[in-house]
C-alpha cells in the first residue's frame, strides 16, 4: 500500500471507516475506574442509534473517570469520524496511541483519517507506524513485513527496505521477490557482488523470472561484463513481454556495448516508442553521438533532461557535445 503515490478513494475510506467505526471492529474495553462503564456502554448505544452528540457526551463522561484509556479515545475519535470532524478525531487518535502505542486500529485509523483529509505524507507514515508496530506483535507474519517493505523501498529509505526484507529472506528463503528487491537494493547502493547474487538465486530458484533475467542482464550490460549471457537473459525475458519498453531498452544498451550499434539504435527507437522514459532517450543519445550524428545526440539528451532534470552526468555529456562543435566550426 503506497498512500502517497495511490491514494485510496473517498468512497473506499467511507466504507472501511463505517466498518472500523462499527462496534464489531472496536477493541474491548477494561475499565480501570468502575464509574467509567456505565457512560462507554451509553455512547456505545448513543453511538448505534446515530445519536452521535449524546454519544460523544457519554464517551466524554467516561474519559473524565479514566482519562488515560486509549479505548475510550479511540471510541471517541469513530464519533468524531462519523461526524466528520477531523481533527478532533486526530486528536483522540493520537492520544489512544500514547496510552497504548500496541493499539493498532489507532494508527490504521489515523492512516484512513489522513486520507480524507489528502494528507497522504501522513497517512503514510501512520501505516507505517501500524505495521511496524503489528510486525513486533506477529514477527513472522511475511506480508506486514511486505507491506512496510514497500513503504520504505518507495521512500527511498533503503537502509531500512533492507533490513525488512532480509528479514523476510531470513523468514522464507525462496521468496524471490523479497530477493529481487533486495538486489535491486544493493545495486542503488553500488553492492554489486550482493546484488548479482541476489539477481542470480532468483534465476536458480525461477529460471522465468524475466524482471530477475532483465535485471541481471542490464546490470552485466551497465558494466560491459558477461555481454553474451547478458543478451540470452534479456531475449529471453522479451520472450514473456516482447512490447515491454525496459526490456527493449536492455537489449539495445547490450548491443551498443557490443558494439553493434545498428542493432542498438533499432532496439531503441522500439523502446522509445513504447514509453518516454530518461534512461532510454539518454541511451539513444550515447548511440547517435557514437555514429556522430551530434544534432540527434544532444535531441535526445535533452528530451531525457526534460523528464529528469536531475542528470548531472547528461548535462556535461551536452557542454562536451558543443565544444566538440564548436572547434569543427
Amino acid at each position: 500500500m503506497a498512500l502517497r503515490r495511490h491514494p485510496v478513494s473517498g468512497v473506499i475510506i467511507s466504507v472501511l471507516i463505517i466498518l472500523l467505526a462499527g462496534s464489531s471492529f472496536a477493541p474491548l474495553y477494561a475499565a480501570d475506574d468502575a464509574r467509567a462503564l456505565p457512560h462507554f456502554i451509553m455512547g456505545g448505544i448513543f453511538e448505534t442509534w446515530e445519536e452521535l452528540d449524546q454519544a460523544i457526551a457519554e464517551y466524554k463522561q467516561a474519559l473524565s473517570h479514566d482519562q488515560e484509556s486509549a479505548v475510550l479515545h479511540f471510541r471517541l475519535a469513530c464519533v468524531f469520524i462519523k461526524k466528520k470532524e477531523f481533527d478532533n478525531a486526530v486528536k483522540e487518535l493520537k492520544l489512544a496511541v500514547d496510552y497504548d502505542p500496541e493499539l493498532l486500529e489507532s494508527y490504521f485509523l489515523l492512516t484512513l483519517v489522513y486520507s480524507l483529509q489528502n494528507k497522504y505524507d501522513l497517512a503514510t507514515a501512520e501505516y507505517e507506524n501500524f505495521l511496524t508496530h503489528a510486525t513486533k506483535l506477529d514477527p513472522n507474519n511475511i506480508e506486514l513485513y511486505k507491506k512496510l517493505g514497500q513503504i520504505y523501498f518507495e521512500q527511498n529509505n533503503l537502509v531500512s527496505a533492507e533490513k525488512v526484507y532480509r528479514t523476510i529472506v531470513g523468514l522464507s528463503p525462496q521468496d524471490t521477490r523479497a530477493r529481487l528487491l533486495l538486489g535491486v537494493i544493493y545495486e542503488k547502493q553500488d553492492r554489486i557482488e550482493e546484488a548479482i547474487e541476489e539477481f542470480e538465486t532468483v534465476i536458480s530458484v525461477d529460471a522465468d523470472n524475466h524482471i530477475a533475467l532483465n535485471a541481471l542482464g542490464y546490470l552485466f550490460a551497465e558494466r560491459g561484463i558477461n555481454l553474451d549471457r547478458a543478451e540470452i537473459m534479456i531475449k529471453k525475458a522479451l520472450e514473456f513481454q516482447p512490447d515491454n519498453a525496459a526490456y527493449l531498452d536492455s537489449l539495445g544498451w547490450v548491443y551498443f556495448r557490443k558494439g553493434l550499434i545498428e542493432e542498438a539504435l533499432r532496439k531503441l527507437k522500439q523502446a522509445v516508442g513504447l514509453l518516454d522514459d530518461p534512461v532510454i532517450f539518454n541511451h539513444l543519445g550515447e548511440v547517435y553521438f557514437s555514429k556522430g550524428d551530434l544534432d540527434r545526440a544532444e535531441n535526445n539528451w535533452q528530451r531525457s533532461l526534460k523528464l529528469d532534470a536531475s542528470q548531472k552526468e547528461i548535462k556535461i555529456r551536452i557542454e562536451e557535445l558543443r565544444k566538440i562543435r564548436s572547434k569543427e566550426e
